[in-house]
């Protein structure tokens, strides 16, 4: 009889799975040393930040070009990406700003 060792498929444990992975959304705004009041008002209206919190973070993106404002998890961080760029193109006095500022969905650094 020979000796025949099975394989058994290693099955992990919930320990050892991965949680979730973040994502972040970024504002983007390339106009250099500007802050438009549509970006304070979307980061105080949809992202729920402080007047403080806004003005830093409309400050950090005119000065970066780009500044993470929320991270969460995949689906929450889509859907605040859609509701910022919805918002952005209802707030914005000039078509040209809407087209410039942008609200992107990033996977977060590990």
């Amino acid at each position: 009889m020979s000796d025949v060792l099975e394989r058994v498929p290693v099955i992990k444990n919930k320990s050892q799975t991965e949680p979730p992975k973040k994502w972040k959304v970024v504002l983007h705004n390339p106009i250099q040393g500007c802050i438009v009041d549509c970006d304070y008002t979307i980061l105080r209206e949809v992202f729920r930040k402080s007047d403080r919190e806004a003005y830093e973070k409309a400050l950090e993106a005119s000065l970066n070009g780009r500044s993470v404002v929320y991270e969460a998890f995949h689906d929450a961080a889509e859907s605040k990406t859609q509701e910022a760029n919805q918002a952005r193109d209802d707030h914005a006095r000039h078509k040209r700003l809407a087209s410039i500022l942008k609200f992107t969905c990033e996977k977060a650094d590990p």
